[in-house]
């Protein structure tokens, strides 16, 4: 039986091997994504939703992921200001 996001991330967080690699998307610009193909993943998903930064600054390029598309990509959301964490 396949581990969900958050006991994927306890696993690794305990030193022990998950299923499969957990990914961390959001919680910078490093993990971002940008906002161009933040929207091609909602549209292709058919996500229709408010769009927003991760930043205050849109020039940053990364988007702040919402709930329903976490919820649509099967994630887990940690919320660290605008970190989101599958």
């Amino acid at each position: 039986m396949p581990l969900t996001s958050r006991e994927r991330v306890q696993a690794v967080l305990n030193h022990e091997i998950p299923d499969r690699v957990p990914i961390i998307l959001g919680a910078s610009n490093a993990t971002g994504i940008s906002v161009p193909t933040y929207r091609k993943i909602k549209q292709s998903l058919g996500v229709r939703s408010e769009e927003k930064y991760l930043y205050d600054w849109p020039e940053l390029g990364a988007a702040a992921l919402d709930e329903v598309l976490i919820q649509r990509l099967h994630g887990w959301i940690s919320q660290h200001k605008n970190a989101s964490l599958l």
